[in-house]
């Protein structure tokens, strides 16, 4: 399975270890708005992407979602589940039909126990996720508004048949995810469409031109 060469998470392996991984992986097929993991669910496994794209969320308690983020092929998630059993912590669904793979706690920790080697190179590659993510919560908290709105619809954004298009998401839903009014949002998206950086496709946001560092 070459996928699992392209994943960071797996890079540091060398042949012998990644065939051990890889005889454990079982493969699935989900359709669009199937949901993969639950908020709060047991946690015992991590996913591959082989295909597809998957929208990452929470659940309030109020009943309202906060989209985390997107996930496209050769991502992965889930792999706390690795380290410990606690919940999980957002729920996955798939936004178009993906392949996913599947590697369960069990079967990696006899990996591990056949081939110890593979326990440092899994926690360096843990460790260096967590750093880069780190920078990259340190470095938005830096930002305004308008550098939180242009970093979140950069870092949602795909690219399909040569135009740079966000997933489906309103205005509200964006700034609950960057920590801002719906107003001071609606407000860059209207001067931000005026300058011709970007319009509008539905709900989705279509990026035009490289956005301007401040506003």
């Amino acid at each position: 399975m070459a996928i699992l060469n392209q994943i960071d998470l797996f890079s540091g392996l060398n042949p012998s270890d990644l065939e051990a991984i890889e005889a454990g992986v079982i493969t699935r097929k989900y359709p669009k708005g199937a949901v993969i993991v639950t908020q709060e669910d047991e946690s015992h496994s991590m996913y591959l992407i082989l295909e597809g794209r998957l929208r990452v969320y929470r659940t309030h308690e109020d009943g309202k979602e906060v989209r985390l983020g997107t996930l496209n092929t050769g991502d992965y998630f889930g792999e706390l589940s690795l380290l410990d059993t606690a919940p999980r912590s957002a729920s996955v669904m798939a936004q178009q039909p993906s392949v996913l793979a599947m590697l369960s706690r069990d079967h990696v920790f006899k990996c591990i126990d056949q081939h110890p080697a593979l326990a440092r190179v899994l926690l360096a590659s843990l460790a260096n996720r967590f750093r880069v993510l780190t920078i990259w919560m340190s470095d938005l908290a830096s930002l305004d508004v308008y550098g939180r709105v242009a970093r979140f619809l950069l870092d949602h954004a795909y690219e399909e048949e040569g135009d740079l298009i966000t997933e489906a998401m309103t205005q509200q839903e964006i700034a609950q995810h960057i920590g801002a009014s719906r107003e001071m949002v609606s407000r860059i998206f209207k001067e931000l469409r005026a300058g011709g950086y970007i319009s509008s496709r539905g709900r989705q946001t279509v990026i035009h031109q490289r956005l301007p560092d401040r506003w």
